[in-house]
């Protein structure tokens, strides 16, 4: 499984650190936008598998990731990618909307986590 985290996110560190895993690193740098929330508690995270319908937030988030325009990066279908042993999920955090998904989340927040079977 890959995990993404932002390499001075506490929270996401120590999750990736929980699994038994470790953080190496990524060949791009990722930049926390907004305010690092500190004290954040681990079981304040949440994992959701990802559906087609996020299919334009994926797009979105992998644009910013790595650095390109939304169009350039294509619609990645999460449903398509699982069947094909890829496993598309969010992290999310207690202020973030995991009881629907409305297909927008808050650049501050660590919320993508991509991981292969």
């Amino acid at each position: 499984m890959y995990l993404l985290s932002d390499n001075k996110f506490l929270p996401g560190l120590e999750f990736i650190k929980r699994t038994g895993a470790y953080y190496d690193n990524s060949e791009y740098d990722m930049f926390l936008k907004g305010d690092l929330r500190r004290g954040l508690a681990l079981n304040e995270l949440r994992l959701r598998e990802a559906v087609n319908k996020d299919a334009k937030e994926i797009a979105r988030q992998n644009a910013v990731y790595f650095d390109v325009g939304p169009k350039k990066v294509g619609l990645t279908l999460p449903e398509e990618e699982a069947n094909r042993g890829v496993d598309i999920y969010h992290f999310l955090t207690e202020d973030s909307h995991y009881k629907e998904y409305k297909g927008r989340s808050p650049m501050s927040k660590w919320e993508m986590n991509v991981g292969w079977r």
